[in-house]
C-alpha cells in the first residue's frame, strides 16, 4: 500500500530468548556441546523458538554452525567447537527443537 518492502523481524535467540520478558536462557552452544547430548541441544532450541514465538517473532538468529577454529576468534563460546561431528549432531537437534 505504501510502496515500501515489508519488514522482517527475527530475534537473537541463540541461547534463549533474551529479549523477552520471562524468557528461559539456556547454556552457549559450546556448553551444549560440552554435554554430548543432542537431546539437550533439541530441548534448547524447541524454548528458544517457543519463547520467541511468544513475542510474535518466527525468525530466529540461530544456530551458528561455523567450527570455531580460531581460538582467539571472540565469539567461540557462540559454536559448539570446532568438531565437525559434534557440531553438526548438535545443530541438527538445535534445528529440529527450533522447527
Amino acid at each position: 500500500e505504501y510502496g515500501l518492502p515489508p519488514v522482517i523481524w527475527g530475534l537473537d535467540s541463540v541461547h534463549g530468548a533474551n529479549y523477552v520478558r520471562g524468557a528461559v536462557m539456556t547454556p552457549q552452544q559450546i556448553n551444549l556441546a560440552a554435554t554430548f547430548n543432542t537431546t539437550v541441544s533439541y530441548e534448547a532450541g524447541r524454548i528458544a523458538s517457543k519463547d520467541t514465538r511468544a513475542a510474535g517473532i518466527t525468525w530466529l538468529f540461530s544456530p551458528i554452525l561455523g567450527l570455531a577454529l580460531q581460538p582467539s576468534w571472540s565469539r567461540v563460546y557462540e559454536t559448539f567447537g570446532e568438531d565437525p561431528l559434534v557440531a553438526s549432531a548438535m545443530g541438527a537437534q538445535l534445528i529440529r527443537g527450533i522447527q
